[in-house]
């Protein structure tokens, strides 16, 4: 086969590649492509950039504001220190790691592709991380729903606090067996199409881009056995727990019938009622089913060579759905009445001076048209015998003393009230 030379360099020289004709047209004619469409493409990138940067900074803070707010409602209010709530608490504690640790690392290396400047230690932090609080979320998922199917199902073995704590344990212990391989794999290392540049003359590296050093795993033999490995243990073992649980639960509660004589208005609130919580529980699952698989699913058929290298877009768009599921999460509790109550309770707590301002201004006119009643009768009664009324009581035991026993007694009544809900 006829061979041919690259532009520099003598045929007794070692360093020099011999190429065919095919492959040098081949690299010849990616790279003009390449500078024909640079300045479109840098443009389009450029947006997308912009676009994909701001969605995911959008999303990762909304996800870290609500699971901060679920968290401070269960610590502040006393009904909900449950077994639920606590294995509830370790779930939000998952996602705030999640969206803390993961977003600042995905976005300078996915979306901005920049090379990674935080060092070997930050690599492996980060990915270990990240795999840690996404099995704890998911386990701690599944363990809610045991949970709810115990309280409906087997009241006499439902969790207590010493099995929760017990169940606490076993799953973050899972999580970080889970990580485990991330943790010791996890490298900075380059990532690039470095046989095409070597191949090309001097001086059009530059134009076509130098391979960059990027976080990822450094164990191409063991690549896609770990990964089916983890999705399994990660997502798919925890949704197999989740799926039946809440299936029977949604049955049972459908099917189940209203005890005793109801009026058609309490039926219509008990149905309501029950499509709620059918509505909560398939929104749990169908949440972590929509907003998890494209990610997984991504992952395989980019390992397996079904999806092309280059789509790096496609798993940014899937990962930004995976973080939209995070935020979701604690939405779907709100549903809940008796904690979305608690959480009504909890949100003015945060602008105590709006409450305090809002007290007062709406308290001052009551004060007022009290303070005229009291004027007007006190000078009433300064008048004189003869003319001041006689006022006879329309029972005994209801004297004008008593009344105003009694206004005392729900006047104070209301201010104890007005300072448990502020306490709360």
């Amino acid at each position: 086969m006829t061979k041919i030379f690259p532009l520099i360099g003598n045929e007794d020289d070692e360093n020099i590649k011999i190429l065919d004709n095919e492959e040098l047209e081949k690299a010849l004619g990616i790279m003009n492509n390449f500078l024909d469409n640079n300045d479109i493409n840098t443009s389009q990138n450029a947006g997308f950039t912009i676009f994909t940067t701001l969605l995911y900074a959008t999303l990762a803070l909304l996800g870290f504001i609500g699971n901060l707010i679920f968290c401070l409602v269960i610590w502040k209010s006393e009904k909900l220190h449950t077994v639920t709530h606590m294995l509830m608490t370790n779930l939000a504690v998952c996602n705030l790691l999640f969206v803390l640790f993961h977003p600042p690392f995905f976005v300078t290396t996915y979306i901005l592709q920049t090379n990674w400047i935080f060092g070997n230690l930050l690599c492996k932090a980060s990915n270990s991380i990240v795999y840690i609080t996404a099995t704890g979320s998911f386990y701690f998922m599944s363990l809610v729903a045991i949970d709810r199917w115990l309280a409906i199902f087997c009241r006499r073995a439902r969790l207590d606090r010493s099995r929760c704590f017990l169940l606490t344990i076993i799953v973050w212990l899972i999580a970080i067996g889970v990580s485990f391989p991330y943790l010791y794999y996890s490298a900075p290392v380059q990532v690039g199409d470095i046989g095409f540049l070597d191949i090309l003359p001097k001086g059009y590296e530059q134009d076509i881009g130098s391979p960059k050093t990027q976080c990822a795993i450094d164990c191409q033999d063991c690549h896609r056995t770990l990964q089916l490995v983890t999705i399994v243990a990660q997502y798919c073992i925890p949704l197999a727990i989740m799926l039946p649980s809440y299936s029977h639960l949604a049955i049972y509660l459908w099917k189940r019938p209203t005890i005793g004589i109801q009026t058609k208005e309490r039926c219509k609130k008990a149905q309501i009622r029950k499509r709620r919580l059918l509505i909560t529980l398939l929104a749990i699952v169908g949440s972590l089913i929509i907003c998890w698989s494209p990610l997984f699913s991504v992952g395989v058929l980019h390992s397996y060579n079904v999806i092309k290298n280059d789509s790096l877009s496609l798993y940014i768009y899937t990962s930004m759905v995976a973080l939209f599921g995070v935020f979701l999460t604690p939405c779907f509790y709100l549903l809940n009445d008796g904690f979305r109550q608690q959480t009504l309770l909890f949100l003015p707590c945060l602008f105590p001076g709006d409450k305090e301002s809002k007290k007062q201004s709406s308290a001052t006119p009551c004060e007022h048209s009290h303070l005229e009643k009291h004027t007007k009768l006190k000078d009433s009664y300064n008048e004189d015998d003869t003319t001041r009324p006689t006022i006879t009581p329309l029972l005994p035991n209801h004297s004008q003393s008593s009344r105003l026993n009694v206004i005392d007694a729900h006047n104070s009544f209301r201010n104890l009230s007005d300072n448990k809900l502020s306490a709360v």
